[in-house]
């Protein structure tokens, strides 16, 4: 039988804890950066966000007659920004909560599925458009 012996060459000899005499305890109702912040920048989107789609939605809907490629490239940017921009109120209000998220967990899953979903395909669409001018003007 072999010997199973370990050295561990004082791997444990300098086990130190670390010191939190400067930590300090912050209690729920503080505000921190994230509190304040992260509902400015989503109040900013949306106040940015929505007449802009407004503008674009408006121009496009006015030149319905002949749509080009960028035309629809461009409406499908725009249903997608509307619903990351639709899903930023409760992004801001569970930021500004100390418990978090307070509109039930069916709602955080759609939510954030919608967000996400959005997300993916405003960033899937110029890759999946790029091909597409090549046929059409050869």
């Amino acid at each position: 039988m072999t010997n199973m012996e370990l050295d561990l060459d004082g791997l444990f000899l300098s086990n130190t804890s670390l010191d939190y005499g400067d930590y300090t305890h912050k209690e729920e109702g503080d505000p921190d950066s994230a509190t304040v912040f992260l509902p400015f920048l989503c109040s900013l989107a949306l106040i940015i966000g929505l007449p802009g789609l407004a503008l674009l939605l408006t121009l496009l809907v006015r030149k319905r007659r002949h749509w080009s490629v960028m035309d629809i490239f461009a409406l499908h940017l725009a249903v997608a920004d509307g619903l990351m921009l639709g899903t930023l109120p409760f992004w801001a209000a569970q930021a500004v909560r100390p418990s978090g998220w307070t509109f039930g967990t069916p709602f955080c899953k759609i939510s954030g599925a919608v967000f996400h979903e959005a997300l993916d395909g405003a960033g899937q669409l110029p890759v999946s458009m790029a091909p597409l001018p090549a046929p059409l003007h050869p």
